[in-house]
């Protein structure tokens, strides 16, 4: 190969990788990287799952009142540190065995005064309890 041959060579892969970076960067910012998440409980009809990315798309989940097992909290102990995460218990409508388990917040990890607070209002919007005033 020739000295020119190589600079040319040289030359396209910076000229491929210059146009490749805002492509990964576009890409990271709409896929990758999340702004915020939430839930929207309404009571008899279902929950939302919400996920909002930095560039504003927004992608949300429905799950039906009927599929709904349950919300709970799970923790997870791994060898440093124990996480705690709220989850929707999904179930067969058919068979009514538990068909998945679906996490709330995927890249978000609050912490569990936080997620007590959210179960608790999920539970109270969901379930709500029937209480006799005298």
């Amino acid at each position: 190969m020739k000295k020119t041959d190589i600079r040319r060579h040289f030359q396209w892969v910076l000229y491929v990788l210059g146009g490749l970076q805002p492509c990964l960067l576009l890409y990271y910012l709409n896929f990758v990287h999340v702004h915020s998440e939430s839930i929207q409980a309404v009571s008899s009809i279902g929950v939302q799952l919400t996920t909002t990315y930095t560039t504003g798309r927004q992608q949300s989940r429905y799950y039906d009142m009927v599929e709904i097992q349950d919300v709970v909290i799970n923790e997870v102990v791994t060898m440093h540190s124990v996480v705690f995460y709220l989850v929707l218990l999904i179930k067969d409508p058919c068979s009514g065995s538990l068909r998945s388990v679906i996490p709330v917040f995927k890249h978000s990890y609050p912490k569990l005064d936080y997620l007590v607070r959210v179960y608790n209002g999920v539970q109270d919007v969901l379930y709500p309890t029937i209480t006799c005033e005298q």
